[in-house]
């Protein structure tokens, strides 16, 4: 649902770069290689062993272990689109973050962001679950919160949605501009 979200907004270009941070498996940047097989794609994620999966799953794709946030100096305007998907509720600084993605965005590039969309209150019991459960869990955002970062960070919502895959599930995605 999120990646045919995702490939149904991706940007009009051929030849361009794509930064998928916190890339898993490898799933969307794969499906972007199908679409746009032009594209120079990027992958960056902490997890070795997701990361040796996403290099099967996209063998075209450059793969890089580390933590976006603990690169003391990351590119600037260097890519066309750049996604953080399902990423931000494992971070301790989700303003940096935003800060981030627009930073390694060419001006006027697109970003995609997609996360828990903590507005019901079974989404809320489910973040207090995950904070006790999950050591990799920080935090989820309202919708009306996460936009009101997205603006202070300076990125523009052309589009948005609330994703719910199933009865329980509730994700927020954004279509963002630099």
């Amino acid at each position: 649902m999120v990646h045919r979200w995702v490939i149904t907004r991706f940007p009009d270009i051929e030849n361009g770069s794509v930064l998928d941070i916190g890339c898993g498996t490898g799933a969307m940047l794969r499906i972007v290689h199908e679409k746009r097989p032009g594209m120079k794609l990027t992958g960056i994620d902490v997890s070795p062993d997701m990361l040796a999966i996403a290099c099967r799953n996209a063998p075209k794709t450059k793969i890089i272990e580390a933590d976006i946030a603990a690169i003391v100096t990351p590119p600037q305007d260097t890519f066309d689109a750049v996604l953080s998907l399902n990423v931000l509720h494992h971070l301790d600084d989700a303003d940096e973050h935003l800060a981030i993605l627009k930073k390694l965005c060419r001006p006027g590039g697109t970003v995609f962001l997609c996360d828990f969309s903590i507005d019901t209150i079974r989404m809320r019991m489910a973040g207090d679950w995950w904070r006790l459960r999950h050591p990799s869990y920080r935090k989820a955002f309202a919708p009306r919160r996460l936009r009101q970062m997205i603006a202070a960070a300076g990125l523009t919502i052309t589009d948005h949605a609330i994703l719910t895959p199933d009865w329980f599930w509730r994700l927020q995605i954004y279509h963002l501009k630099t």
